[in-house]
Formats: structure tokens, C-alpha cells, sequence
């Protein structure tokens, strides 16, 4: 109970001494004015009154100084709302609490400068006791205030602090801004701002802490930490030495605060049961927090897969010098501990390792191909490379070289035979995460194995190394070596020098060494070329020869020349004349370009005289399609319209004379004229039924033969137009490829061959023309059944089997052979151009054969030696002409037949003493 019940209310003091001493007392100050007060006494200036409780509502504490105590007796309870506390000073804490409870409700504090000594230059020292004591700030602002120590103290035993709706704003402190030291702690801190306060102690971590052996539950939600500034660690939070707590930090921001360790957020020292403990942040966001050192975000000393729980989070533009978010530093950690359950990491950066989640160094690798045995000899050098790295595998780069200390030295574990052997070059330090031993070496006497250990020196971080043991072999030198001494003990092995003028760096010559020992001598070695290359001073590449092919081609071209002239010698005998002497000629021709080809312009002069002959077999082939008769359909062909007598062949020729080289008026008029007349003139057919019958049936075939002689004629302009634009083409392409400087590569047998910058084109030419044959096979084995065709229909359709499978099969084959299997390139050529000679020989006898025969026989003339026909015997027993459609192939029906195959085939003729293209219609 309280013995007095005090109230004030709408009161104003000034420059007053201590309002009330006394104890147990219940006071109640409303709507009152505390002003321009100061004072030396050691006693609390408004009030001194012990066990007592005060209630302050809507009052203003303005321009007070104190130089020896507090506001209030710190050994009572006081609630306090809607009042102002501003322009304050004094020399030590200037609201201290001990034992009791205190609420702060919509309270505003203003300028406020504390300034005595460290330990006593608090707003409020709040110290709990066994039974639980609370402070409360409720809607509570704090700006523009000064402290010569921690700002806010929390100590004791139990104790419950509940901050929430609250803003402390421009605070700076020469410690922390809430420092939370009792055993037993309860902090929650509820849509609140903190913003722009500072810690310039360096001697005191964070800006909230909670230190000490302490247990500790610590909820902050909803709330925004923001432009604070610590020059020691922990940004916004730090907590260290705690034996038991639950941290839990929701939907909150911490944004653009700095510090030399943890940005944001500090967690230091392990050392309770981690059963105990447990640490969850969700559902907030990192955004922009800068740390000197380490973890731009967040540091912690923690094995984070023990009690972290971290979700939902975003880390954003933070920045350390390692750890751009994160910084670890324990090694039970792996990737996927410290990545956290839907946490975006977006352009966070570090100086030396970890954008977005480092550790301390943890190995060092290896990283040079070492097998279990290494082999090196005496005195040479052996360059090793060692990375440091951390738990997640990334290489510490140490741009401000904070790692220097590091010091790598590599020994020979057996101390005792020193005096054998040197080791030089086996000590470094790390520059950009990399130890770099380019000068390893060790000499020894003779030949040995050592086993060398590798150790770091300065190891304050427990770094382990992953390979630090190593059996080398120390070997004899090379054959091709020169063996030197070395203090005259120690041997080791030298490459043999040879003057200047041999060019060994050109990878074009060797240098073989002397017959004398222990003496290195350019004048005493030899230079000798390497294989591919010679010459005085190994300059001229040693190319493939071929000449081998030379003669039989050289043979080959003079068998071809031959045949051309044989062909114009004896251009009136049939055999030549009815096959075409231009079409003769042009498939010569195109034999005679692919021989060429073989030693002078393979790409353009091959591919030309390929499709040369491939226009000539085709326009064979397609004519003989067109006009050729099938064996099994004789009755319905157009056979009989060509039987012309001798007034109706001389009146055709007289009209094909007098024409103008339109090809519709010369046979064509002839074989419908001999239509209209066909009824009058057939002696076979008597019955007038039949003869109507019959004359429908040669209208048929007319139409028929009209299209395809127009489609023949046609054919053979378009053949010479696509082959102008074929070698337009090839030209084209051999003068687009066309290079300055030759290009060679070196074969498996060490020889250089030209290489072409045409294969690509080459290729796909291959590919067209293996494609194109495939339809020709397609439509020569339409007619093999065919008769009225030319028997050089038989030798082309064996030929393209040979053809197809010598020529661009066998072409395409080697190409990939060569390109794919690096083959040989001698080889290569051999199957080129044995298969493709073979191949273009047998088709320059296939095609030349029969005239050479036929004429040499005197059968030249005889149609029998170059055309298929038909020829049925008379029977004289068959009376019934009516009922059988009996074909009497006669030898006008044959040159008939052979002067439309020619008539096809002619795109200009001679008139009257010109030279007139023919016209497709």
C-alpha cells in the first residue's frame, strides 16, 4: 500500500530543485511543464521517491542539465505517455531503473545528450530482476540524441523489452544503441523504424546487441533497418556468446547499413547446445548493406546448417570484400546449407571471393596433373600451382592481400641425406588465390626418389591441403640430352643449342647433340631438318609427289584427242551421224576435262566434265524415254504413223527444206497429213469400223508425240543454258576462293599436300551429283525393256552402277576420310583418282568402243550396230488381218525413227544459207 496518493496536473515548474523525495508513493503528474533546470546535486532532479509508482501523461521535460544524476529514483515503477522529453543533458544515465517496470506510451525524445563518463551516459538503464521485469516503448520516437556510451541497457536477470510502433531515428553513439545484457531476455520489436543512428566504438559490436552467456528470445517483425552505421561489426544486430536462444526475424528490411564485419547482421561464437538454439529470418529482405571485411549482409561464426532456417529472402546489391551476402566462418558448411529455401541472390559483390556466400579458407588444391609417381629429372623444372580455396570451392583472389601471412614451402621429408640433393624454387606465397611454384627444382647427384611434403606456414585459419605429399622419381636424362654438372656435384640435363641460323623455334629442325659430354657447344651439335622439311636451312616443305599419275593420264588425254579426231574423220558413217557427232563429241569432251582435272584445276575442270557427260547420257536416256517403244505395248504406240511412202517422205523433206527452223512445220505436218490420209492408204485395214476405230486411236498418238517431241526440244535448250550457268558458277566460286597465300597441312607421314579451299563447295557438289545419278539408274531402268532406242542406252545404264559407285561415292569418302579421320593424305589421293580413272576409263570405252568396231567392220552405216528395233516376219497362214494388229517395222520406219530422235535433238540448223535457232514452238 502506498502511504500518499500525489497528484499534479496542468502544473508548470522551472528551475526547481527535486519536486518529491519520500517512499511508497503513488504520483500522478498530468498535463504539466518541467523547464530550465539544472543542477549539481546527486539526487534525482523531478523526483526521488523510493517503492513508489508514477504515472506521467501528457508532459514536457524541456531544457534540463544535470551534472550528477537522473531524472527520476531509479527504485520505482513509472509509466509515461504522451509526454516530451527534449534539449535534455546530463553527465550520467539519465532515466535508470532497477529492479521495476517501465512503459514508455507515445513518447517522444528529442536532443537529447548524454555525455558522462562510458558507463554512465545512457537514456535508460533498465536492470531486471529474478521475478521479470518489463520495459515498454510503445509509438516512442528518438532522434537528434547524442551518447557517450550504449544508448539503451537491458541487464540483470529476467528481462522482457517490447519496442513496436516505434521510430529512433538519428541516434549516435559512442556504443551501442540497445545493448541487451541480461541472463534471461525477451526482446520484441514490432513495426518500428530504426534509420541513420550510429555506433563510433569501435570496442563495441553492433547496433543492437545481445552478448554475453545469456538466453535470449529476440522477435523483430515488421520492421526496417536503415542507413545505420557501426564502425566494429553487426550493422543493424549483433549477438554473441549465447548459451540458448530463439531468434526470429519476419518481414522485415534491412537496407543501406555498413559495418566493418556483418552489414546487416553479426552472429558471433558457439557455445550452448545447438538443440537449444535456433535462428529463423523469412520473408525478409538485405538490400544495398555494405561490410569492410566480411559479409556484406550477414556474418556468423555458426555451423549455419545447424540452426539457420532461412526463407523467403531476397539479397540484393550487397557488398563485403569477401561474401557479398554471407560470410561463413566454419567449416562444416556446403552449398546447399547457406542457400536457404526460395532466397534470391541478385548482384551482390565481392572483392575477393563469394558475390553472394563465402567462408574463411578452408583447403589448399593442387591443381597442377601430378600422377601418384612423378618422374622429372635432376634440375629441371617442375612447375606447380596451388589454388586456395573456400568450403564452396571458390578461389580466394585476396585483392587487398588480408591472406599474405600464408606461406607455402615444400621439403624433403628425409633430413638426413641433405648433402645429395638441392630443392630451389619450393616456397611462395598467394597473389589472386594462387601459389605458383614456376621455378621448382631439385638437383641431386644421381638417380633417386624422394618423397617431398608440402606444409603452410602461419596457419591461423586451420586450412587443410589436399595433396601435401609427393613421390618423385628423379630420372636419367634423355638420349637426345646433354648431361651437366652442376657445383660439380649435382648433375642435370640440357637441350643441345645450335646456332641461330637453325630453325628450331619454327618447329622446322632439330638439334642433335655432340659426341662430347658434359659441354653444351653450337658449334660442336648438329642441326638436321625435321621430317616434312629440307633444304640448307630447313625452309622448303617436302611436298607429296605425284607424278606417278602423270604418263598413264598424259596416255589417257592422247587416246581421247585420238578418238575426237577418228569421230570427225568418219562423221558421215551412221553410227556417228545418227548418234549425234556434237553430242559424241561434247561426251569426249567431258571425259577429256576430268583427265585434265587430275593436274590442273581439280574443283572446276572435274565438276564441268562431269556434268558434261551426265547431260549427254541424260538427254540419251530421256529421249529414248520419250520416244522409245515399250516391247509389252507395241500395239498402242505410235509406230505406224511413221510409215511413210516415198512421194509422202519426199514432200517432207521438201517441206523441212523450205522452212524456217520451226520444228512443227517439217515431220509433224508430215505425220498428221499421213493421218488425215490414213484411212485411203492402208492397204491392211479393210473394214471402214476398223478404220475409224484406228484413226482415233493415231490422234492419241499424235497429241502424244507432239508433247514429247515439244518436251525432247525443249530439254536439250535448257541442258545448254544450265550448263553455261554451271560454269558460270564453278568460275565463280574458284575466283571467290581464290587466296593470296597457299594454305598446306602436314600429314601422319610427316609430308605436306596443298589443301584446297574449295572441299566445303566440293562436298555438296558430290552430294548433288551422287543424288542425280541415283535418278538417272531410276530412269534408265524405265526402258531396258524398250525397243527404237539406241543401243548405247544398254552401255550407259552399266555404266552408271560403275559410275555412281567410283565417282562421287568413292569422292565423298575420301573427303571425310581426310577431314574426320585425318587419314593419310598420299593414301587419300591414291583412292581418288585410281577410282576415279578407273572410272572415266571405262566410260570412255563403254562410248567409244562400237564406232571404232562397227566402222572398222564396214558396218558403220548398218542401223542394226547402234539402234534397237522390232522386226516381225510375215506369216503367210495369218489371213485374219481384221483381228491382228500385225507391226511391220520396215527399214524407212527405222532412219524415220532416227530422223525424229535427231529432230529432237536440234536446236539450230542451216537454211538457206543461214544458221536459225529453232524455236520451242
Amino acid at each position: 500500500m502506498f502511504e500518499f496518493k500525489i497528484n499534479f496536473k496542468n502544473s508548470e515548474f522551472n528551475d526547481i530543485s527535486t519536486l518529491i523525495s519520500g517512499r511508497n508513493n503513488y504520483i500522478l503528474i498530468e498535463d504539466s511543464q518541467f523547464n530550465n533546470i539544472s543542477s549539481k546535486f546527486p539526487i534525482p532532479i523531478i523526483l526521488d521517491s523510493l517503492y513508489s509508482k508514477v504515472e506521467i501523461t501528457n508532459t514536457n521535460f524541456k531544457n534540463i542539465v544535470s551534472y550528477n544524476s537522473g531524472l527520476f529514483n531509479d527504485e520505482t515503477e513509472y509509466s509515461i505517455s504522451n509526454s516530451v522529453f527534449k534539449d535534455i543533458t546530463t553527465n550520467t544515465n539519465m532515466i535508470n531503473i532497477i529492479y521495476h517496470s517501465i512503459s514508455f506510451n507515445n513518447c517522444t525524445f528529442s536532443n537529447i545528450l548524454c555525455n558522462g563518463e562510458i558507463e554512465e551516459s545512457s537514456l535508460v538503464v533498465f536492470h531486471s530482476s529474478i521475478y521479470e521485469n518489463t520495459m515498454e516503448m510503445k509509438n516512442v520516437t528518438i532522434s537528434d540524441c547524442i551518447s557517450n556510451g550504449d544508448f539503451i541497457i537491458i541487464k540483470g536477470d529476467t528481462s522482457i523489452l517490447n519496442i513496436s510502433d516505434s521510430e529512433i531515428n538519428f541516434v549516435s553513439c559512442y556504443g551501442r544503441l540497445l545493448n541487451i545484457g541480461s541472463m534471461n531476455s525477451k526482446l520484441y520489436i514490432n513495426n518500428s523504424n530504426i534509420w541513420n543512428n550510429k555506433n563510433i566504438n569501435k570496442y563495441k559490436y553492433g547496433l543492437i546487441s545481445v552478448s554475453n552467456e545469456n538466453d535470449i528470445f529476440l522477435n523483430i517483425n515488421n520492421t526496417i533497418f536503415k542507413n545505420n552505421m557501426v564502425v566494429s561489426n553487426g550493422g543493424s544486430l549483433y549477438i554473441e556468446c549465447i548459451n540458448k536462444f530463439y531468434i526470429q526475424i519476419v518481414s522485415s528490411i534491412f537496407e543501406n547499413n555498413h559495418a566493418l564485419n556483418g552489414g546487416a547482421l553479426y552472429v558471433n561464437d558457439y557455445l550452448g547446445d545447438s538443440y537449444n538454439q535456433e535462428f529463423i529470418i523469412s520473408d525478409s529482405q538485405f538490400l544495398n548493406n555494405k561490410a569492410n571485411y566480411f559479409g556484406g549482409a550477414i556474418f556468423t561464426n555458426y555451423s549455419i546448417d545447424n540452426f539457420f532456417v532461412t526463407k523467403n529472402l531476397k539479397f540484393v546489391k550487397n557488398s563485403a570484400y569477401a561474401g557479398g551476402s554471407i560470410f561463413i566462418n566454419n567449416d562444416k558448411i556446403t552449398s546447399n546449407d547457406v542457400r536457404g529455401e526460395n532466397c534470391l541472390f541478385l548482384n551482390n559483390t565481392s572483392e575477393s571471393h563469394g558475390n553472394d556466400i563465402a567462408s574463411k579458407p578452408y583447403m589448399i588444391k593442387l591443381i597442377s596433373t601430378t600422377p601418384n609417381i612423378t618422374n622429372i629429372k635432376s634440375g629441371e623444372t617442375y612447375p606447380l600451382t596451388f589454388e586456395l580455396v573456400d568450403r564452396l570451392n571458390q578461389i580466394i583472389f585476396d585483392e587487398s592481400k588480408y591472406y599474405t601471412d600464408l606461406f607455402l614451402i615444400i621439403k624433403d621429408i628425409n633430413t638426413e641425406s641433405d648433402d645429395d640433393k638441392i630443392i630451389k624454387g619450393n616456397s611462395c606465397t598467394f597473389h589472386k588465390g594462387k601459389c605458383e611454384l614456376n621455378s621448382f627444382k631439385i638437383y641431386t647427384k644421381y638417380e633417386k626418389k624422394l618423397t617431398v611434403k608440402i606444409s603452410l606456414e602461419n596457419n591461423n585459419f586451420d586450412i587443410t591441403i589436399n595433396k601435401d605429399i609427393l613421390d618423385i622419381n628423379i630420372k636419367k636424362c634423355d638420349n637426345t640430352e646433354i648431361k651437366m654438372r652442376y657445383d660439380n656435384y649435382y648433375y642435370y640435363c640440357e637441350i643441345p643449342q645450335c646456332n641461330l641460323n637453325c630453325p628450331i623455334n619454327n618447329g622446322r629442325a632439330v638439334c642433335k647433340k655432340s659426341n662430347i659430354t658434359n659441354a653444351n657447344d653450337m658449334n660442336l651439335n648438329a642441326c638436321e631438318c625435321l621430317p616434312g622439311w629440307k633444304g640448307k636451312e630447313c625452309d622448303i616443305r617436302d611436298i607429296i609427289d605425284f607424278n606417278i599419275k602423270y604418263s598413264f593420264i598424259g596416255i589417257m588425254i592422247l587416246c581421247i584427242l585420238l578418238m575426237l579426231l577418228f569421230i570427225n574423220i568418219y562423221k558421215k558413217e551412221q553410227i556417228i551421224e545418227n548418234t549425234g557427232l556434237i553430242k559424241n563429241s561434247l561426251l569426249l569432251l567431258g571425259c577429256l576435262l576430268i583427265f585434265i582435272s587430275f593436274n590442273f584445276n581439280t574443283f572446276s575442270n572435274y565438276h564441268s566434265g562431269f556434268y558434261l557427260i551426265y547431260i549427254i547420257c541424260l538427254l540419251y536416256i530421256t529421249s529414248c524415254y520419250r520416244l522409245g517403244i515399250n516391247n509389252n505395248n507395241i500395239e498402242n504406240s505410235y509406230l505406224n504413223i511413221l510409215q511413210l511412202d516415198d512421194n509422202k517422205k519426199k514432200k517432207a523433206l521438201e517441206n523441212n527444206n523450205n522452212d524456217n527452223g520451226s520444228f512443227s512445220k517439217t515431220i509433224l505436218l508430215n505425220i498428221e497429213k499421213e493421218l488425215n490420209n490414213y484411212g485411203s492408204n492402208n492397204s491392211i485395214i479393210k473394214s471402214s469400223n476398223k478404220n475409224e476405230r484406228n484413226n482415233k486411236k493415231n490422234e492419241n498418238n499424235v497429241e502424244i508425240l507432239n508433247k514429247n517431241v515439244l518436251y525432247l526440244h525443249t530439254l536439250h535448250i535448257r541442258m545448254f543454258e544450265y550448263y553455261i550457268v554451271l560454269i558460270i558458277i564453278l568460275s565463280v566460286l574458284v575466283i571467290f576462293k581464290n587466296t593470296n597465300e597457299d594454305k598446306y597441312i602436314q600429314e601422319y607421314g610427316n609430308k605436306w599436300y596443298y589443301y584446297c579451299p574449295l572441299v566445303q563447295f566440293d562436298i555438296v557438289i558430290n552430294v548433288i551429283e551422287l543424288l542425280s545419278l541415283f535418278y538417272l539408274i531410276l530412269l534408265n531402268t524405265k526402258i531396258w525393256n524398250y525397243i527404237f532406242i539406241f543401243k548405247r542406252i544398254k552401255y550407259i545404264g552399266y555404266t552408271l552402277v560403275l559410275w555412281i559407285t567410283l565417282g562421287p561415292l568413292i569422292n565423298l569418302l575420301n573427303i571425310f576420310i581426310i577431314q574426320f579421320w585425318k587419314f593419310k593424305y598420299n593414301i587419300y589421293n591414291i583412292l581418288f583418282f585410281l577410282s576415279n580413272e578407273i572410272c572415266y576409263l571405262i566410260i570412255f570405252l563403254i562410248f567409244s568402243w562400237d564406232k571404232v568396231y562397227y566402222i572398222l567392220k564396214n558396218r558403220g552405216n548398218d542401223p542394226d550396230s547402234y539402234f534397237y528395233s522390232l522386226k516381225i516376219q510375215d506369216d503367210p497362214m495369218n489371213e485374219d488381218e481384221s483381228d491382228n494388229y500385225n507391226i511391220k517395222v520396215e527399214a524407212d520406219v527405222i532412219n524415220k525413227y532416227i530422223d525424229l530422235y535427231k529432230y529432237c535433238s536440234n536446236i539450230v540448223i542451216y537454211s538457206n544459207g543461214k544458221l536459225n535457232f529453232i524455236k520451242k514452238r
